[in-house]
């Protein structure tokens, strides 16, 4: 069982391996996190201007106000064009159109077909105390052509609280 991990630490495949599939796992430490091996997660979208929701990272947990939690994930990003670049934005309460915690920039790939690999850590300190759900969305921001977001064995989403020294701090759960 993981019972702490540095912050912007990225979970090993045994790691991973704790968590199935569309099943929420609270190990020590973790507040929530989930793994998604089902292909795609969007298959061939164009979604621009509209901002779609990624239901299979969505997120639960029971959060503290100020405190600051590491917002986490891994996706593949493939596209059929190399002016493409998208915005995987992540929110809380409704999926979205709730308020934005954290965004990150897909930059535009100098291929086209291949997957790219994509992760991200974000720290969040929360303004409020209670369940919290968290969501994440996908924007293109420029380009044409379609874009497909992948599953795969190193895909996940998770939420981990953080102390001050910069670790994962041990929680109950």
């Amino acid at each position: 069982m993981v019972t702490s991990l540095p912050a912007l630490h990225i979970p090993t495949a045994a790691e991973l391996a704790e968590i199935t599939d569309g099943v929420t796992a609270h190990d020590e430490g973790m507040v929530d996190a989930c793994r998604v091996t089902i292909n795609p997660i969007i298959a061939a979208a164009t979604f621009s201007p509209t901002e779609i929701n990624l239901p299979r990272l969505a997120l639960t947990g029971t959060i503290t106000t100020g405190w600051t939690y590491l917002l986490t994930g891994q996706l593949v990003h493939q596209c059929t064009t190399t002016d493409t670049e998208l915005s995987i934005r992540i929110r809380h309460t409704t999926p979205v159109t709730g308020t934005q915690i954290g965004a990150v920039r897909l930059a535009r790939s100098p291929y086209t077909g291949a997957g790219r690999l994509v992760t991200w850590s974000i720290p969040w300190k929360a303004t409020f105390s209670g369940a919290a759900s968290i969501f994440h969305s996908a924007l293109r921001t420029t380009g044409t052509g379609t874009t497909t977001l992948e599953g795969g064995e190193f895909t996940f989403a998770g939420m981990y609280l953080i102390d001050r020294s910069g670790y994962i701090r041990t929680v109950s759960s």
